[in-house]
């Protein structure tokens, strides 16, 4: 990552659709801004389609080793 970078951390449903938001905006804003690295976390991939590249979500898949899975918190 750059000098000039903000990195966004989006957690959860609304975190995700927030941050997709707040990176159009910002993006349109044109030269001369930040550029913007966003990290994504959540427990599910309901917001999946909203993220760009895909590599960047860290799904959690169990509360700890040796659990069962989890499936986001609504």
């Amino acid at each position: 990552m750059g000098k000039n970078t903000i990195v966004l951390h989006a957690c959860g449903g609304c975190g995700i659709q927030l941050s997709h938001s707040v990176f159009e905006t910002i993006a349109n804003l044109g030269e001369g801004f930040s550029n913007i690295k966003t990290l994504y976390i959540d427990t599910s991939t309901s917001n999946y389609d909203k993220i760009q590249p895909k590599s960047d979500l860290f799904l959690i898949k169990t509360k700890d080793l040796g659990k069962g899975e989890i499936r986001g918190s609504g």
